[in-house]
C-alpha cells in the first residue's frame, strides 16, 4: 500500500507483477529519485509504486501502485515511461495515460539504469549497454563493457538532442569515458585524468 498526495491509503494492486521485496531485499522506502529531461518533472519510485511531480507547481501529476518499483525513466513530460521492478532483469514500457503495459523486455542480468530520448531507449547492465529503437523497440547495438568495482554500472548519460544521440558512460574504468553516438558508432575516449 502507499500514501497519496491527500493522505489517503492506495493499495498495491500488482499491475506490473511486481512484489513488496526486490532485488536488494530493502524495507520500504525510496528506491529511484529523477528527473526528466527537461527538468519540468521528478519521478519517486518506491516499494509500493511510483509518483511523478511537477517541479513547477510541486503537485502530484501521476502515481500508481503497481508494486516495488527500482528504476523509473520518463521521456520528457510524454506518458511514456520505462520501468524497472522487483525482477531487476525486466524493462516494462509503460503508457501512463491508458495504465498499461506497451512492451517489456527481459535480460540476463541486473538493469542498473535505463535513459531515453526520442529516438532511442538505452538499458544499462554491469558487463552491457543495450541500445534500442524508441517506436519499434527492436535492438540496434550491445555496447560490451568491463564489470569495474570504481564505476557504478548506471552511470551514463545520453543526449536529450535525438539528432545528435551521443552516449556517454565509463567501460572500462572510473577514469575513462567512452562517448558513443547511439546510431551507433563509437565517437571517442576520454580520460578523467587528462588536463
Amino acid at each position: 500500500a502507499g500514501i497519496s498526495a491527500k493522505g489517503a491509503l492506495l493499495p498495491a494492486t500488482g499491475a506490473m507483477g511486481m512484489q513488496e521485496m526486490g532485488c536488494s531485499g530493502q524495507l520500504p522506502g525510496i528506491n529511484y529519485l529523477g528527473f526528466n529531461q527537461d527538468q519540468t518533472c521528478l519521478a519517486i519510485g518506491t516499494n509500493t509504486g511510483f509518483s511523478i511531480f511537477s517541479t513547477e507547481s510541486f503537485k502530484l501529476v501521476h502515481q500508481e501502485a503497481c508494486g516495488t518499483v527500482y528504476v523509473v525513466e520518463m521521456l520528457f513530460r510524454t506518458s511514456l515511461l520505462a520501468l524497472v521492478g522487483v525482477s531487476c532483469r525486466k524493462l516494462t514500457m509503460w503508457n501512463t495515460k491508458d495504465r498499461c503495459s506497451m512492451c517489456q523486455l527481459s535480460f540476463t542480468a541486473k538493469i542498473h539504469g535505463v535513459k531515453m530520448n526520442h529516438r532511442r531507449v538505452v538499458v544499462l547492465l554491469q558487463q552491457r549497454i543495450h541500445i534500442f529503437d524508441i517506436k519499434t523497440m527492436k535492438a540496434l547495438h550491445t555496447i560490451d563493457r568491463v564489470s569495474s568495482p570504481w564505476a557504478d554500472p548506471s552511470l551514463a548519460w545520453l543526449c536529450t538532442a535525438s539528432e545528435r544521440g551521443y552516449l556517454a558512460t565509463p567501460l572500462a574504468s572510473a577514469a575513462h569515458v567512452t562517448v558513443w553516438h547511439s546510431a551507433p558508432r563509437y565517437v571517442n575516449g576520454l580520460s578523467a585524468d587528462d588536463g
